[in-house]
């Protein structure tokens, strides 16, 4: 075990430490990369600048992506352009 290391389970190990400043910074550090996950997942998406509003419903997007019958080898479909099967399902 890398004692520098700042994966999440070293910095939670670390907010339990004594030291009300390792503490603070440690829940700051994962309270960052959470946000940044979000940002990067859901607010600055490169599928969601493909989505279009529908006609009459301001508040409603509408993502189309093309799906692809022949380009895996196991024959599964595909997604791409935007590849919505990367897209993450819930936040934790």
């Amino acid at each position: 075990n890398n004692k520098t290391s700042t994966d999440e389970q070293r910095l939670q190990a670390l907010q339990a430490y004594n030291d009300v400043r390792v503490s603070r910074l440690c829940k700051i550090v994962l309270e960052h990369r959470k946000a940044s996950q979000i940002i990067s997942k859901w607010i600055e998406a490169d599928w969601l600048h493909k989505a279009k509003h529908l006609k009459g419903d301001e508040g409603v997007l509408q993502i189309h992506c093309c799906w692809n019958q022949t380009a895996t080898a196991t024959g599964r479909l595909s997604a791409s352009n935007p590849n919505l099967q990367a897209v993450t399902k819930s936040i934790n």
